[in-house]
């Protein structure tokens, strides 16, 4: 997936379906969206605890859906929102009040790190899009303070894509070797939002979420994982 074809989708595609309603159309607009959107921020605040954070990297904040989270979990935070469109940030500072948060727009396979370092760096559904995903690992690691620690959701590669927006799904033994490879160790991966197939129920897809969420992913999560969640940490 290129960047001007992500960049695009988000000012532009997602303008003409949802104009500012994006946050309810990707996460509200019918039952299961709605499991999906519980699913995913049990996963997030479970992968937060133990975590004490004062400066946080968040890549693909969107409308600030999990931003909100951050704030919560975090009161005295300070984020730096990083996102390719700029209809997706502008969104994201109407939605978030009273926490310490700045807006960058800008292309993360091209970014500098001229911010500094960071104590936490966070990123939900966005990896997939990322054209060169092991020098985005690098760059993780070139940002992320000593002790750091690092929590990414991405797309599970279960069955054909729905869009070639998500053609960049990687596998989570992939996402570990480009961990290792910059120096960062991984500490847990488990299944973020669960999907049970040929039944578009939402009640299936959270009791599979409540069996099967529990467990670190496993060959038999394959059969449901929608997206998974990981930690990792850097030395």
């Amino acid at each position: 997936m290129k960047s001007n074809n992500v960049r695009s989708h988000y000012n532009n595609d997602v303008v003409a379906r949802a104009g500012n309603a994006y946050e309810f159309d990707r996460w509200h607009k019918d039952p299961i969206s709605q499991a999906g959107y519980e699913m995913t921020k049990k996963g997030i605040q479970r992968s937060l605890q133990g975590i004490s954070s004062k400066n946080c990297f968040e890549l693909g904040p969107g409308a600030g859906t999990w931003t909100k989270v951050l704030c919560t979990e975090f009161p005295s935070i300070h984020i730096d929102a990083f996102d390719i469109s700029s209809h997706m940030l502008d969104m994201a500072k109407g939605n978030i009040k009273n926490c310490d948060v700045n807006f960058i727009e800008g292309d993360f396979n091209s970014y500098d790190g001229k911010e500094g370092v960071y104590d936490l760096f966070f990123s939900s559904r966005v990896f997939e899009y990322l054209p060169d995903q092991k020098e985005a690992v690098a760059t993780i690691a070139k940002i992320l303070s000593p002790g750091g620690v690092g929590i990414v959701s991405t797309k599970f590669p279960r069955g054909k894509t729905s869009s070639n927006l998500h053609e960049g799904r990687v596998h989570p033994e992939t996402f570990r070797k480009f961990l290792k490879a910059a120096g960062l160790e991984t500490v847990s991966v488990y299944p973020l939002t669960v999907t049970v197939p040929f039944f578009k129920s939402s009640k299936l897809n959270r009791l599979a979420f409540v069996l099967l969420a529990q467990l670190p992913l496993s060959f038999i999560h394959s059969l449901f994982c929608e997206s998974y969640i990981i930690r990792f940490k850097k030395s």
